[in-house]
């Protein structure tokens, strides 16, 4: 009866070990996600309500910004923008970011092969009521 305890803590330990390590890669993941949405949002409304609603860069700078005020690699970003530059229309931006699955392990010798790419996508229609 002396070493019941330790037994019983020497089943379950293992397991619930690796049940936190999943809550906390899967944390990160919707970090990374939650942050997608806001980069895609805030780029598209960067580029729908620029001076010139052509210019993409605009797009790309406000969604990087976005992206590393929530921490995310800015190596592992890319933006694209779509969309026509007329007033009224609508200006697409996605934004996708690869996580590496060996970060969201944080023992080394659990390491995950491969990498997940996230995307995520936002549309702002180009202000129709302002000058230029």
């Amino acid at each position: 009866m002396r070493g019941q305890a330790l037994v019983e803590m020497a089943i379950a330990m293992p397991i619930l070990l690796v049940l936190a390590l999943g809550v906390m890669g899967a944390g990160r993941a919707i970090h990374a996600r939650v942050a997608l949405e806001a980069a895609a949002r805030e780029g598209a409304r960067a580029v729908a309500t620029a001076p010139d609603p052509c210019d993409a860069a605009v797009a790309v700078a406000r969604a990087r910004e976005t992206a590393q005020g929530y921490g995310l690699d800015l190596e592992q970003l890319w933006v694209e923008v779509s969309g026509e530059c007329d007033r009224g229309s609508l200006r697409r931006v996605m934004v996708g970011y690869t996580v590496p699955l060996r970060d969201l392990v944080f023992m080394p010798f659990l390491q995950l092969p491969g990498q997940v790419t996230m995307t995520a996508r936002a549309t702002h229609v180009v202000e129709q009521y302002r000058s230029r």
